[in-house]
C-alpha cells in the first residue's frame, strides 16, 4: 500500500440532526472524478466523536461502497481508553481498509510509554496498517524521539499523518 498523493479528510455531512449517507456518497464519488489519491474517514475533519459506532460504521461503509475499490480508504479509530479502541476495532472487523488513523489517547494525556503502549496494543490488534495521527507536528518529533517510533510525515491540507513504519526502542537502557 502507498500513501502516496492527495488523501482528502471528508467531513461528515447531516441533513435533519442525522448523517446524510447519501451526500456521503456524492461527495465520494465527486472527489474520485476529481483525481483525490484516498480518503480518510471519521478523522478529526469527520465528526467522529460525536457519531456513535453505528453512525461511523455506516459512514465507512458507505465510503467503501461509493469509492468501489478504485481509491484506499483509511479509518479513523480513536479513543481516550485503549480497551475502547480495540472494541471499536473490532466493530470495523473485515472491511477492505487501506489503515486505521489511530490518535493517542485524548484526555488521558498518558506518559509516552502509555502512547506507546496504546499503537502497540492497536497494531497488535490488527493486520491494517496502523497509522499514528496529531494536528500539532511539533508532537512528532517528540513522539519519535520519546519513544523510538520511526516515522514517515504525509501532510494533509492541514493535518499531519504519521505512517508507522517501524516500532523500535533507541534508547541505550
Amino acid at each position: 500500500m502507498s500513501f502516496e498523493g492527495i488523501w482528502l479528510p471528508l467531513i461528515t455531512p447531516f441533513r435533519d440532526g442525522a448523517v446524510d449517507l447519501p451526500a456521503v456518497r456524492r461527495l465520494v464519488r465527486r472527489y474520485v472524478e476529481a483525481g483525490i489519491h484516498g480518503f480518510v474517514v471519521c478523522g478529526t475533519t469527520g465528526e467522529a466523536a460525536t457519531l456513535d459506532e453505528a453512525e461511523q460504521l455506516a459512514v465507512l461503509d458507505t465510503v467503501l461502497e461509493a469509492a468501489d475499490g478504485r481509491r484506499p480508504v483509511l479509518m479513523g479509530l480513536a479513543s481516550n481508553d485503549t480497551r475502547e479502541a480495540l472494541r471499536l476495532l473490532r466493530g470495523i472487523g473485515q472491511r477492505p481498509l487501506a489503515g486505521l488513523l489511530t490518535a493517542a489517547p485524548y484526555y488521558s494525556r498518558p506518559s509516552q510509554r502509555g502512547i506507546e503502549a496504546h499503537f502497540r496494543a492497536i497494531a497488535a490488534a490488527t493486520a491494517a496498517i496502523t497509522v499514528a495521527s496529531t494536528l500539532a507536528v511539533a508532537a512528532i518529533a517528540a513522539l519519535a524521539i520519546a519513544t523510538g517510533i520511526v516515522v514517515a510525515v504525509v501532510v494533509i491540507t492541514a493535518t499531519a499523518i504519521i505512517a508507522t513504519a517501524k516500532i523500535e526502542r533507541t534508547d541505550a537502557h
